[in-house]
């Protein structure tokens, strides 16, 4: 777990490249080994250097990580979907709505992200970042629900 804080931190900082080194010399490492961990987290990582060079207007960059992403999520279907091949990963799910160009998927995914720690910083700055100007009926819905769980946070934590 340790690795993987290490992790988030170094993509919360926009340093792929480091996060990706950080990723490799780590994974052979790992007691027990895992020969998952690795691909999957590379592809954690690529996933959110495409949205980064989104955001930056980098179409070369994101396209190329988007699909460097996609390659390695391919390698670890049990990491990213259910037993029935739902996506279950909110990673994979923005790998796949830059693939497809789908602005009201990736507000879904990031949404979902948010609503996983609703008052997480860089959370709430993707999801802004990345608001298109029209929402759909369902990602309108879902950033409401994001919403009402910062609002929840609020009143619990003034009620204290």
């Amino acid at each position: 777990r340790p690795v993987q804080d290490l992790i988030w931190v170094e993509i919360t900082d926009r340093r792929f490249d480091a996060a990706t080194s950080l990723v490799r010399e780590a994974a052979p490492l790992l007691v027990p080994k895992s020969a998952t961990w690795g691909d999957y987290w590379c592809g954690v990582v690529a996933a959110y250097g495409a949205l980064d060079a989104r955001a930056e207007g980098d179409t070369e960059t994101c396209a190329r990580r988007t699909r460097e992403a996609l390659d390695l999520f391919a390698r670890v279907p049990e990491r990213t979907h259910d037993a029935e091949g739902r996506p279950t990963n909110v990673a994979y799910s923005i790998a796949v709505a830059l693939a497809d160009e789908d602005e009201q998927a990736l507000v879904l995914a990031l949404a979902k992200l948010l609503g996983e720690e609703p008052t997480h910083w860089w959370r709430q700055e993707l999801l802004a970042t990345h608001m298109p100007a029209d929402l759909s009926a369902e990602a309108t819905n879902a950033v409401r629900q994001v919403i009402y769980a910062l609002g929840a946070r609020a009143l619990s934590s003034t009620s204290k």
